[in-house]
């Protein structure tokens, strides 16, 4: 396996659990109470991160510090709304259909959402492979919508 799958497949570890336990926090505090205290923490952990960046002197790449507030686009605000929608939606569809129709329902999606993007932004060709591939992951959501919980 390559070092570069291991990132991606810790973080869906990742996202089970943080879902999963902020499900059991909502269920505590409520949903609102669990997303803010999720938010307040991320922001933190954003913060401290830029801070980290911004100290470390890169001049260039990922880890770069350069806030240019006039390169600032309006589409720019997408990926923090998805972010807080995410942190939001995925507890409360733990909370209703459980953690493993909720995820594979988000991988299929997912991977759905990434054959287009790949394809249409990125100019990797649709294969049949990853149609394929695609479709399996969403029979999959569909077989487990019609089994009992």
């Amino acid at each position: 396996m390559q070092v570069d799958f291991v990132v991606p497949f810790v973080l869906g570890i990742a996202a089970v659990l943080q879902a999963t336990l902020n499900r059991q926090i909502a269920a505590n505090s409520g949903l609102a109470a669990a997303t803010a205290l999720n938010m307040a923490i991320a922001a933190g952990c954003a913060f401290a991160f830029a801070a980290w960046c911004a100290t470390r002197g890169a001049a260039d790449g990922v880890m770069r510090w350069s806030p240019d507030v006039s390169a600032f686009r309006a589409w720019w605000v997408v990926p923090g709304v998805v972010g807080f929608l995410i942190v939001l939606g995925l507890p409360w569809s733990v909370q209703r259909i459980g953690a493993l129709s909720t995820f594979v329902a988000l991988v299929g999606a997912q991977m759905l959402t990434s054959a287009l993007w790949d394809h249409f932004a990125g100019g990797i060709p649709l294969s049949a492979t990853r149609i394929a591939g695609a479709l399996c992951s969403l029979a999959g959501v569909v077989l487990l919508a019609r089994s009992p919980s």
